[in-house]
């Protein structure tokens, strides 16, 4: 036993010299240590042009998303400013009304939280979403991708927001009063501090 344990500090030993000697061995070897060196440039040049890549694909995914905005923009301006059939006039089942909702619902799927606040100011300046001069709003956001959203201080009164996706949507001192949306919808919500509720009550 007492060799034994004697033996077991000299063993610990060389395991501890180990990196040592490979050092040693390394710095005594030019090839190997060409070799490596060779190596940890090639690691870091990856890591380079990983990260260039992963620059240039945020670059181009952002470009992406401002086309299709501005794409958006341009379509429901024509459909605004048409004389025959102003979009801004029309009844919510007019085709150009079904249009201008198809087009709202596909890309407020394929945006992002900031993109997809810029389409709903645009509509709430546009008067689309209210029921002034109809009876109804001209587009409904019913079963709308709004994840993730900022609507501080939007106007969504009497907005139709039935089954529309709230998950983690800022409703920050949003104006809901007589909107259609359900408590759960709001429940998933990220804040809805001091947010003006559909029945007309204030959120703490």
């Amino acid at each position: 036993m007492k060799q034994e344990t004697q033996r077991q500090p000299q063993e610990n030993r060389k395991v501890n010299r180990i990196p040592t000697r490979v050092w040693k061995t390394i710095k005594g070897n030019a090839a190997l240590t060409g070799v490596l060196a060779t190596l940890l440039a090639a690691v870091i040049g990856l890591g380079g042009v990983l990260y260039q890549q992963s620059v240039a694909s945020d670059i181009a995914e952002q470009q992406r998303q401002e086309i299709q905005l501005q794409t958006y923009l341009d379509d429901m301006g024509e459909l605004l400013l048409d004389t025959e059939q102003p979009l801004r006039e029309a009844e919510p089942d007019d085709n150009v009304s079904i249009l201008a909702r198809a087009k709202t619902l596909s890309v407020l799927e394929a945006l992002d939280s900031k993109h997809k606040k810029s389409i709903l100011q645009f509509l709430s300046d546009a008067q689309l979403l209210y029921p002034y001069p109809n009876d109804a709003p001209v587009i409904s956001l019913r079963e709308a991708n709004l994840i993730g959203v900022d609507l501080r201080e939007a106007n969504l009164s009497d907005a139709d927001l039935s089954d529309a996706n709230l998950g983690q949507a800022d409703l920050g001192r949003a104006n809901l009063r007589d909107a259609t949306v359900t408590p759960e919808q709001l429940d998933a919500a990220r804040l809805l501090r001091k947010a003006t509720l559909p029945d007309g009550s204030k959120h703490d």
